[in-house]
């Protein structure tokens, strides 16, 4: 907001759609002009009147979403004994016109965790801890024509901390609003990686050396000395694998040793051995 030439109250108005208007009142007083700031005549006769306004809502007159508000009636601890947890997500403004969530279960750096699941509800569901599934319930506060809460139940298949995240592009063509809900799963023994599937690199639980976050959820090691990412339990079955396929990233044409180990490190570790072969085609590892 800025004055003009003259002297008096300035009346700043804000409303949208959905929401709660407001004002507040702005006083603008005769002063000396410093030395070296002036203003454009051009500038000097616009919006005299006071009537300029805003669009309302978000580009081309839509209403975003500006917030997802999760809950969990029954709590964020999961064990054998409650396997499993209905959560809900109100979107406001209520009526912004993109409805559609996403949802994920991921770790602390927002990769997805393989011992939580989401599954979505149909809409209506009262299904959870003491509910009749399938019963359909009226949307909330449907006198008001507010939607009803979308649901999503949450499956622990191991131990570990989680993060729900629920996640609005807004009618955008990408992410614009993340919300998160932090879970517990306790009791169900160690929660273990499938390796017969992608593994992003950011899911190590110990490290030595310098480790640090990397592209598409991976990690970067050092230019110099030794790193080591630790990955606690890859189940690989009765059978095995005698074969890794590992992407990697070389920023340069330098001779770089990788090897796999059995083992923590600072204890007995067991050495297997690592043949790579570079793609041809490509130009990283």
């Amino acid at each position: 907001v800025g004055a003009l030439t003259e002297e008096g109250r300035i009346k700043v108005t804000a409303e949208a759609d959905g929401l709660r208007g407001g004002e507040v009142i702005l006083q603008a007083e005769r002063c000396r002009i410093r030395e070296g700031i002036g203003i454009r005549q051009a500038d000097s006769g616009r919006r005299q009147d006071g009537t300029g306004r805003a669009k309302r809502g978000g580009p081309g007159g839509r209403i975003p979403v500006r917030k997802v508000e999760l809950s969990a009636a029954d709590g964020q601890l999961l064990t054998p004994e409650r396997p499993e947890i209905v959560a809900e997500a109100q979107i406001r403004p209520f009526h912004a016109q993109d409805q559609e969530l996403i949802w994920k279960a991921v770790n602390a750096g927002g990769i997805e965790v393989g011992f939580a699941s989401v599954e979505k509800l149909p809409d209506g569901s009262a299904e959870g801890p003491g509910k009749k599934a399938g019963r359909k319930l009226p949307a909330d506060g449907a006198e008001k024509g507010i939607p009803e809460k979308q649901r999503v139940r949450i499956r622990a298949s191991g131990d570990g901390s989680f993060f729900l995240r629920c996640m609005s592009k807004s009618g955008t063509d990408r992410v614009r609003l993340i919300s998160q809900l932090e879970f517990c799963a306790k009791g169900f023994g160690p929660a273990y990686l499938d390796p017969y599937s992608f593994v992003s690199a950011g899911l190590y639980t110990d490290s030595t050396g310098e480790i640090g976050n990397g592209n598409e959820k991976g990690i970067t090691s050092a230019r110099d000395g030794v790193s080591a990412a630790v990955y606690s339990g890859p189940d690989f079955g009765d059978y095995g694998s005698d074969t890794i396929t590992m992407p990697i990233f070389a920023v340069d044409d330098e001779s770089h040793v990788i090897e796999s180990w059995f083992g923590k490190p600072g204890s007995r570790l067991d050495l297997k051995g690592f043949q790579f072969h570079r793609d041809s085609g490509s130009e990283n590892m």
